[in-house]
Order: C-alpha cells, then sequence, then structure tokens
C-alpha cells in the first residue's frame, strides 16, 4: 500500500539521519521537512478508515455521485537523499537529490457485484433498479469526461459500506473517438450487468447459456418481467450500437423504476 509504504520509507530515511547524531531538526531544514511529510502523511493514514486498492487506474473521477473516487490526491517532494564525499555528513560537499511522487488515497469498497450475485438467494429485488440507476448515473458522469469503460463487469463495479456502486479498473478506458461505437461500446456491456441483477443464475455454466442466449435475443422461459422491462433489455443489448440509448437516455427511462 503506497501511503504505509511512503510512511515506512521516511521513518527508515529519518531513522538513518538521526543516528547520524549530526542533525538538528531546528537547524537542519531537510530533517525538518521530513520530520513534517511523516507527520502529515501518519495523519492522513490515521484520519481514514480506508483500504488502498491502488492499481493505478485511469481514474479520471473528481467527484461524482455514484462512481469511485479518490478520497485525497497530492504529490509530495520526494525523499532527500543524502550525497556525501566523505563519511561525515558535515562535509562541505553533500548534498540532496529531490524527487517528486504522487499520492492517491483511495476510497475503500468491501464488496463487489460479483460477491453480491455470487449469494445463492440472487440480489435483493427491491434494491434492483435504485443500485441499477447508481450504476448508470455514474457512466453519464464518465462519458461526460469524454471517455470510455470499455469493461464494465460485476467484476469492476464494486460496493461501498453504503451498498453504493462505485465503477472501478479504469485500465482499458479510452477516450471516446478511438472506437467506431463510441461510448455504446459500454452500454452493450450494461445490459449484460442488467440481465445478471434480474435473473438470478445459480452456476457459471447457466449464467453462460443465458448471457449467450440472451445476446441473441432468447430469454430464459422463466423470465418473468413485463413487456417494458424485456425492450430495455433488449434495447441495451443490439447489435447494432447506434440502435442503443445513450448513458442519459437509460438514466431518464430508469428514474421511476
Amino acid at each position: 500500500m503506497v501511503i504505509t509504504s511512503r510512511i515506512i520509507e521516511l521513518e527508515t530515511e529519518l531513522g538513518r539521519l538521526g543516528c547520524q547524531k549530526l542533525y538538528d531538526k531546528d537547524k537542519d531544514p531537510v530533517l525538518a521537512d521530513l520530520e513534517d511529510k511523516l507527520s502529515r502523511l501518519q495523519q492522513a493514514y490515521q484520519e481514514t478508515n480506508l483500504g488502498f486498492k491502488i492499481a493505478l487506474e485511469h481514474n479520471a473521477i473528481s467527484n461524482p455521485p455514484k462512481s469511485s473516487s479518490y478520497s485525497k490526491v497530492w504529490i509530495e517532494d520526494g525523499i532527500p537523499t543524502l550525497s556525501c564525499s566523505s563519511d561525515t555528513a558535515s562535509d562541505s560537499s553533500s548534498s540532496y537529490a529531490h524527487s517528486s511522487t504522487l499520492y492517491l488515497l483511495m476510497e475503500y469498497c468491501s464488496s463487489t457485484l460479483k460477491n453480491e450475485l455470487e449469494n445463492p438467494e440472487g440480489f435483493e429485488k427491491s434494491k434492483i433498479w435504485p443500485f441499477f440507476r447508481g450504476i448508470v448515473e455514474g457512466l453519464v458522469h464518465v462519458h461526460g469526461q469524454d471517455i470510455i469503460l470499455r469493461d464494465i463487469s460485476r467484476d469492476n463495479i464494486f460496493i461501498d459500506g453504503s451498498g453504493v456502486p462505485k465503477l472501478g479498473d479504469f485500465g482499458l478506458a479510452i477516450n471516446n473517438g478511438d472506437v467506431a461505437a463510441g461510448y455504446k461500446v459500454d452500454i452493450y456491456s450494461l445490459g449484460l450487468i442488467l440481465v445478471e441483477l434480474l435473473y438470478p443464475m445459480g452456476t457459471g455454466m447457466e449464467r453462460g447459456t443465458v448471457l449467450n442466449n440472451i445476446k441473441n435475443g432468447i430469454l430464459p422461459i422463466d423470465w418473468g418481467y413485463d413487456d417494458d422491462v424485456t425492450r430495455f433489455v433488449l434495447r441495451l443489448l443490439k447489435t447494432n450500437p447506434s440502435q442503443r440509448p445513450s448513458a442519459s437516455q437509460i438514466l431518464t427511462t430508469v428514474a421511476d423504476w
């Protein structure tokens, strides 16, 4: 984890300098700066009860209501590396090399949609549409940033402690215009997610069969949903991307569902 690793780095360097007993933090600005950085990092770590899912994602998300976000973002000057031409740090030829590091304090989500769908009882029916709207709200924001996710899946939809869905893992994200289908690429994946929310599938084999069939417009015999929902689902899964609705249109459709 980046934050804890950084704390250890600073503590190690601070201890190394301190052990030389040649520094007075009130007189040496480098040592004082190290202590200040360490203090601020420790405070940031203690103030949050966040885990760190650090897989540097293309998370171009500032503060959307229903998508993954950074709790804090900041840049720190790197640890000053002491370089001496002799064994004494007081030698006049001593110097420090600096670098900069970007730190991301990530929001922690304790579960994923995959975890919830693997529950034998399936996703709680009363929560399906509010949850799906949350996903769509996040996607509307992402598309508004001119970004196509290209990897919306149950593994990459995280759920926070309040049950709010968060879009994550932007490793395959690209700018709109880089693919012919544009934003509509994400709509197809969104349709498959909705199918999984609406129709519990007990095994991997059943899941594969149902999803493959529904891509071809073949619904399970016990589908059980009315014509409005059925037409809506099939529209998201249209083979022709131009026939799929936009994220904004989807949000309007499901606003009262």
